[in-house]
């Protein structure tokens, strides 16, 4: 019975070993019946691929992001990408769709094409911010299936506070256009004539010159004088005591006189500067010594209070009358000027 219990043992070593010779020569064989079985279920996915990026992970309030969709795939494979007009809503209610981009498609050397999409997103609120996976759907051959993006996050911060002091910035001036100003400097120079000729006018209507006749001509202006000083002689101011409006009014006559006779602006300078400026005239030096002394006994009176006496006064008229008479271009008759008063 030994001998038997051996026997047994031996046949059962036998076939262990016969046994383990089949199943290492039919292993290979499964492995390899096993991958081509589930070949057909793996080639389409692996040849396609779906990512979504973001140009920055971390923006300020307000700034602008850009989403960025790609999808590789096989030349007879079609491809439906996310549309993300409506989804701003479902990802955060801070995140707004702004606009998005043409699909554009790359041909790659592997024989692939490249479709890619660019979405511009902004967010107005504060904090990290999550773009869930984005669908895909592709159709390839009789598979019909989607494909899912990796989500996407991102940070917005506020703007950082700055504590300095800063002086107050001064208003931002804007340049003056010429056609701003023109308007204004045409009125500016309107405005000056007109308010040059009103005081010319009323100068000479109140200094006594004379207004122009219909012909449109003035009258000489001995005549004019004459006519003056005639006036003055009936008034008798030195019999009103008027002494100094007496002498102003004088001397203002033989102004008006010495301007409009010697173009000389006598009615703006002084004395001395008269005297002076006659000189380059035809006026004579006794003339100009007559009317000297005129004009240096009225700056007395106008300015040193000096009151001189009713026959003084008399004089300096008879004197201003020989004057005028002895500078006019024609000799004027005491006698016309009368009657012509």
């Amino acid at each position: 019975m030994r001998e038997a219990g051996m026997k047994r043992k031996e046949h059962r070593t036998v076939r262990m070993i016969a046994e383990a010779g089949f199943m290492a020569r039919i292993m290979p064989v499964a492995w390899m019946a096993s991958a081509l079985l589930l070949l057909p279920l793996v080639s389409p996915c692996q040849s396609l691929s779906a990512l979504a990026s973001l140009d920055t992970t971390s923006a300020l309030l307000g700034d602008q992001l850009h989403l960025r969709i790609s999808v590789e795939k096989p030349s007879d494979a079609s491809v439906s990408l996310p549309d993300l007009s409506g989804l701003a809503g479902t990802m955060n209610r801070d995140i707004e769709v702004i606009s998005a981009s043409a699909v554009d498609s790359t041909r790659l050397r592997n024989g692939t094409t490249r479709l890619e999409q660019e979405w511009l997103l902004a967010a107005f609120d504060t904090g990290i911010f999550e773009i869930p996976s984005l669908a895909v759907a592709f159709t390839m051959g009789d598979i019909n299936d989607t494909l899912l993006t990796s989500p996407v996050f991102f940070e917005i911060r506020s703007m950082p506070l700055d504590s300095t002091i800063r002086d107050i910035k001064a208003n931002l001036r804007a340049p003056v256009a010429l056609t701003e100003v023109l308007p204004f400097a045409a009125g500016a120079l309107l405005l000056a004539a007109v308010i040059y000729y009103a005081l010319r006018y009323f100068r000479n209507k109140y200094r006594g010159l004379p207004e122009a006749s219909a012909e449109g001509d003035l009258e000489p202006p001995e005549v004019t004088a004459l006519h003056e000083l005639q006036r003055l002689r009936d008034e008798e101011p030195w019999k009103q005591k008027s002494i100094k409006p007496y002498y102003i009014r004088l001397t203002e006559i033989l102004r008006i006189y010495i301007e409009r006779k010697y173009k000389v602006m006598a009615l703006e300078r002084t004395s001395a500067e008269i005297l002076t400026e006659l000189g380059g005239t035809p006026c004579s030096p006794g003339d100009r010594e007559k009317l000297g002394r005129i004009l240096e006994l009225a700056d007395f009176v106008k300015f040193a209070k000096l009151v001189p006496g009713e026959e003084e006064s008399r004089r300096q008229l008879d004197m201003a009358e020989d004057f005028v008479r002895s500078t006019s271009a024609e000799p004027v008759p005491a006698m016309a000027v009368a009657n012509e008063e």
